[in-house]
């Protein structure tokens, strides 16, 4: 929301050096960062609008601990998934394939979350194991989805032509026309599209419903969540010690860009010194949020402007010491508040020692409510106290005895919805230079991370081809 601060702010700043480098890459979230590394060799500059790298995957650090304030988990690979991300990961030692499981499994084993405390559900009062009650519709809905279980990979720009018709109608049309899966089926399936999607079944195309229960085994073998506290922020710091540190900028609000011969002139606020900045590039990996594009690069804005991003909120409470009773990692809440989706429990996670245990409450807006982000920012009080309630009543004790400190961060544009119509259209198809590429999730691809890591891989590849 300072977006346009920071432009009013950057009137009285002192012009700084103009500087020429071979790419530019705007935005160091997953995307961007995949793209540094790929390109970790050559001439480029990456710059960052805020002091932090990880976009939406991004962590808070508190007496030498991190704690994710975004995305913050993931699941092993499955043997089908795209060559090009596996070998990334195989690269900097993070994954390792497991045969008898014909799964790619994480290396570092303390982050795997003990299948014990994994998840609870909590609705009216009630806990349960799943948010998707045990019925006959779930095991019809099982097999149903069955049918489609080698076929939804990643990245989904493999999916089959065969199956592109899913995209082109809404998930809760084809939950409807298979199932009449009836209201309390239903709310749960919202929660999980919400959950990891942004919108509800009726906003998601069928394509991104089945791919959601099908990218991975989920009911034929086990599935280990693999969740450092810092979340995925831990795959953009095992990044980040492999990129040349002086090609990283922070802290630089790229605000303009426009053609100059066969090259590209970048307008850039450095926040941190107060100096307007030049950079001349041959190329642009543009792996920033793409609604700015209105304002940075408007001619290839039209290419994006139908995008619907979901807003979100993250609450991080630091607790001066551990809470009585069973910890679980994932607690999903149905309840009456418009936005919480639930939190997740440190004290479920690895965490070193002396680490102050913190419960990290997540919220998912309609898109017509992002406004409302702004009444967060004002009113912080009245936001922290609905939300203590509420996990209060989980725990059944006084949350508000065990807070230290809250921190809230908040996401204008934090993931596109799938919406029916909206995947496998790269539009780096249509884009207006051959040298100006998109890299991210809002290039009409699932928000997942391994989504975000090949769309990095692609866009640096696009340079140099």
């Amino acid at each position: 929301m300072d977006f346009g601060h920071s432009l009013i702010e950057g009137h009285s700043f002192l012009p700084g050096p103009e500087a020429r480098t071979n790419t530019l890459i705007v935005g160091g979230g997953v995307s961007g960062m995949t793209a540094a590394y790929q390109l970790r060799n050559n001439d480029f500059i990456l710059c960052e609008l805020s002091n932090q790298l990880g976009g939406t995957s991004t962590a808070f650090q508190v007496n030498g601990s991190y704690y994710s304030q975004g995305a913050h988990y993931d699941l092993g690979y499955p043997a089908n998934y795209g060559a090009e991300g596996i070998n990334l990961l195989k690269d900097l030692n993070l994954i390792e394939y497991n045969e008898f499981k014909q799964l790619w499994d994480f290396t570092d084993r303390q982050f795997m979350i003990n299948k014990n405390v994994e998840s609870r559900s909590y609705e009216n009062g009630s806990i349960r194991e799943d948010i998707l009650r045990d019925s006959d519709t779930k095991k019809r809905f099982i097999s149903l989805v069955q049918q489609y279980r080698n076929d939804m990979i990643m990245p989904t720009r493999l999916i089959k032509p065969e199956y592109h018709f899913l995209n082109d109608i809404s998930f809760s049309e084809f939950l409807n026309t298979a199932l009449d899966p009836g209201t309390s089926f239903l709310r749960g399936m919202d929660y999980h599209m919400r959950d990891d999607y942004g919108g509800s079944s009726d906003r998601v195309s069928a394509l991104a419903g089945i791919h959601y229960f099908q990218c991975r085994p989920y009911y034929i073998k086990p599935i280990e969540v693999f969740s450092p506290p810092q979340g995925n922020f831990y795959f953009i710091q095992k990044l980040t010690h492999e990129i040349p540190p002086e090609r990283i900028k922070t802290g630089q609000l790229v605000y303009h860009i426009r053609r100059t011969g066969d090259k590209f002139r970048v307008d850039v606020l450095d926040r941190n010194e107060k100096k307007i900045l030049h950079y001349l590039a041959r190329n642009i990996i543009y792996a920033g949020n793409k609604h700015t594009l209105k304002y940075t690069f408007p001619q290839d804005y039209p290419l994006f402007e139908k995008l619907s991003y979901a807003p979100w909120a993250v609450m991080n409470i630091l607790l001066k010491e551990d809470l009585p009773g069973d910890r679980f990692w994932q607690n999903e809440i149905l309840s009456n508040h418009p936005s919480l989706i639930g939190f997740v429990d440190s004290g479920a996670q690895y965490t070193e020692v002396g680490a102050p245990p913190v419960l990290t409450a997540y919220f998912c807006l309609d898109p017509a409510d992002r406004a409302q982000l702004a009444e967060i920012d004002k009113n912080k009080e009245v936001f922290c106290n609905q939300v203590i309630e509420l996990i209060s009543e989980y725990f059944g004790l006084k949350l508000e005895n065990f807070i230290r400190e809250i921190y809230i961060r908040i996401y204008g544009h934090a993931m596109p919805i799938p919406i029916p119509g909206y995947l496998l259209k790269d539009q780096n198809d249509s884009r207006s230079f051959e040298n100006f590429v998109y890299a991210g999730v809002d290039n009409h691809r699932l928000p997942l991370f391994f989504e975000a890591v090949d769309s990095g891989i692609q866009a640096a590849r696009m340079i140099h081809s």
